[in-house]
């Protein structure tokens, strides 16, 4: 009696262990023979965290056998392969009972990356391990198909053994990524983690697919409800991603996004550089230049006998304070209004001051100034720096549609051709002179 239940409660193990706890049909019966292959023993485990430790050495001291020695240490992929099967059988209790003992064989390698290079953190890290480990490449995703294929087929024909190669090399590139992140902590590099982390996600979905359309080829997958779904959801995933890599969809979702997001940054005006200034972009042109020229200018050549107090009238009225000093000796200080008929024409500054106020007066003055329009093409605005030269220092950014005073001096440097500018508020500058054109100053 006791033997009996021993060997019922070993069967009944051995049966919780398999996709179907009670399989109807030979197809279950082969995929619970598949099933017992996958499961992980405890010296997986134990080689998992030796072949993080192997990784994170070999991303610290550059050294590429180092790398081959961390592939050949890392454990079978039963958990991995045993989530493409249970698509396949269409099993979700067996789907993540193979994720989680993943994910412990995923935390151990971690712990053992970054206890490396921990140790190891002095060293000069190999930056182009870490970004072959980060990025999309064809060859990773191409070793990664083969070596998926041959793996699931030699799981077929109980070659456990045998397929340990491939094996290697496929969770090679579902693994590193989690040296290169436990790397970007440790080294401040935090730029690393998300496309590690992206990658690792990319490569395994991918695998996965692949696993799953391997074993409905060889006829290991059932038909019922949920295989069809959990397969469809999982060759979709993984179409999506190759196409994506294979540039075969009609867009592209990483470009998409960056383009709605510069689109949007077009929209508010938000420049790529940062103005030194407070002044509020104008959105539209509006803008008009006051020239300084105007007829109110004082005279300054030839009125030497008149006072600086006359301004802008034609005939001057003399009055109490007024004191000539050329010929009108005879004038008292004390003189009052009643003194004006005693004023003889021999006060000359009465010739001289009424030319000066005419609109002749503007030959005297500075040529009227040209000023520009800013008008870049793909950018919001310009930067005035301070010498004519891309290192020149920035003294302030002016949007499109705003007016810039051509001052005249030109320079060329490296091909591009620089003019001296003046902004509203005074400061001089240089800017590329294909960043503005011409405008008629309104007068």
């Amino acid at each position: 009696m006791n033997t009996n239940e021993y060997e019922s409660e070993a069967r009944k193990r051995y049966k919780r262990r398999g996709l179907h706890v009670d399989p109807k049909n030979a197809r279950q019966v082969f995929q619970n023979e598949l099933s017992h292959r996958l499961i992980p023993s405890l010296g997986d485990y134990v080689f998992a965290l030796l072949a993080g430790i192997c990784a994170g050495a070999a991303l610290m001291m550059n050294a590429a056998p180092l790398w081959i020695l961390a592939a050949a240490l890392i454990p079978f992929c039963g958990p991995f392969i045993g989530m493409a099967l249970s698509c396949g059988a269409g099993s979700l209790r067996f789907f993540m009972k193979s994720l989680g003992k993943h994910l412990l064989m995923q935390v151990l390698y971690l712990c053992g990356s970054a206890a490396a290079i921990w140790v190891l953190r002095t060293r000069t890290a190999g930056v182009s391990a870490a970004e072959f480990f980060s990025s999309y490449n064809i060859f990773a995703v191409f070793t990664l198909a083969v070596s998926t294929v041959l793996a699931v087929l030699l799981l077929k024909h109980n070659s456990v053994n045998s397929m340990g190669a491939f094996s290697s090399a496929m969770m090679l590139f579902i693994m590193a990524p989690l040296t290169v992140i436990a790397w970007a902590f440790i080294s401040g590099n935090r730029h690393f983690i998300m496309p590690s982390l992206e990658l690792m996600l990319v490569y395994g979905i991918l695998a996965l697919a692949i696993a799953v359309i391997v074993f409905i080829l060889m006829r290991a997958a059932s038909f019922s409800f949920g295989s069809v779904v959990m397969s469809m959801i999982m060759i979709l995933l993984g179409g999506c991603i190759a196409a994506e890599g294979l540039n075969l969809l009609p867009f592209s979702v990483r470009e998409r996004y960056n383009q709605e997001k510069a689109d949007m940054l077009q929209d508010i005006n938000l420049v790529t550089f940062t103005p030194t200034n407070t002044m509020t972009p104008t959105a539209t042109s509006t803008y008009t230049p006051t020239p300084t020229n105007t007829a109110t200018a004082t005279p300054t050549a030839t009125n030497t006998p008149v006072t600086p107090t006359a301004t802008s009238t034609d005939t001057p009225t003399p009055t109490n304070t007024m004191t000539p000093t050329a010929t009108n000796t005879p004038v008292t200080p004390t003189a009052t209004p009643t003194d004006t008929p005693t004023m003889t024409p021999s006060i000359t500054p009465t010739r001289t001051l009424i030319p000066t106020m005419t609109p002749t007066k503007t030959k005297v003055v500075t040529p009227t100034p040209v000023y520009g329009i800013v008008s870049v093409k793909g950018d919001p605005g310009v930067l005035v720096r301070q010498r004519p030269s891309m290192n020149g220092d920035v003294i302030r950014s002016v949007f499109n549609d705003n007016v810039l005073e051509i001052t005249g001096e030109t320079f060329s440097e490296n091909g591009m051709n620089w003019i001296s500018v003046r902004t509203n508020e005074g400061f001089d500058g240089w800017v590329t002179e294909n960043t503005l054109r011409t405008a008629t100053p309104i007068p």
